[in-house]
């Protein structure tokens, strides 16, 4: 499934506006990457101008600050969404259970290929 984000194809008079150009490949949006708990893996994709964009799809371990890194056990609550909390899903601001205690997710993992996180109790 592809996000495309158009404008309203209606005018304030409720007629319909006529199309001034085709949709472009650049237009078009991309699926939402759900990060879960589990053996690393990361999708490699080129995005525009030959960028490489590193998609986290599933991580085991978080790089507390001033901790080191750590064994993700959990996910304990994500404000995102309630159903990622039963499937395990890491987003930003997710509150997470380690084995050094109890984090929040401080960066986007599923955009950026890691996760770092800082703790919240021992």
């Amino acid at each position: 499934m592809t996000v495309h984000q158009k404008k309203s194809r209606r005018k304030l008079t409720g007629g319909i506006k006529k199309k001034n150009k085709k949709s472009r490949r650049y237009s078009r949006g991309s699926d939402a990457i759900h990060t879960r708990i589990g053996k690393k893996v990361i999708k490699i994709k080129r995005g525009r101008g030959g960028i490489i964009k590193r998609k986290l799809l599933s991580e085991q371990y978080a790089n507390i600050i001033n901790v080191g890194k750590a064994k993700i056990l959990n996910v304990v609550e994500n404000k995102a969404n309630i159903h990622y909390i039963r499937m395990n899903v890491l987003t930003k601001g997710a509150v997470i259970k380690t084995d050094k205690g109890t984090a929040t997710i401080t960066n986007r993992p599923a955009h950026e290929g890691f996760v770092c996180a800082k703790l919240i109790e021992k």
